[in-house]
């Protein structure tokens, strides 16, 4: 079961992304679209699930596997409602690639740091902490050198008012 739930850890990271487009697509009037979207990302997981699982070369995994296409449909179909209907300007790069390229980069610096840490320290505690602030001071610093956040974002993150 360990290479399921492996599978279908990656459809977490997509759930999250969709309850936040379903909120916003709410939050701009359009509380039909979500349900657009989510009907054919379930036509599509229905279909897949139904011609992988009966598949003895793939089976079980066709679950899992279907649930992250279905997440990816939604996700990417809410992104196109979202860049129709938002009064903002959304750019691709700026909401996804710039973040997912500061956590890769985040993330491998914790499991070095956790690796390094080894020679030197046996705590599987102290060196996991250790691993996870670096990590978050990686990321934040990464979030400003590549201007992921600007400066009128930082001062709503430090609750200055608007300015």
């Amino acid at each position: 079961s360990s290479p399921l739930l492996s599978i279908l850890g990656l459809s977490v990271l997509l759930s999250c992304i969709i309850t936040v487009q379903n909120a916003l697509l709410q939050a701009y009037g359009k509380p039909s679209l979500p349900l657009v979207s989510m009907l054919i990302g379930s036509a599509t997981k229905i279909a897949m699930c139904y011609v992988m699982v009966g598949n003895p070369n793939i089976n079980m995994y066709g679950i899992p596997i279907g649930t992250f296409v279905c997440d990816f449909c939604i996700s990417a179909i809410n992104f196109c409602f979202l860049a129709k209907h938002s009064p903002l300007t959304l750019k691709f790069s700026d909401i996804l690639i710039k973040p997912y390229f500061c956590a890769v980069i985040s993330c491998a610096a914790a499991f070095m740091i956790y690796d390094i840490s080894q020679r030197f320290c046996d705590n599987n505690i102290i060196r996991t902490i250790g691993g996870i602030a670096a990590a978050a001071i990686i990321y934040a610093l990464l979030l400003l050198l590549t201007r992921t956040l600007n400066k009128k974002e930082i001062d709503i993150l430090l609750l200055k008012k608007n300015t």
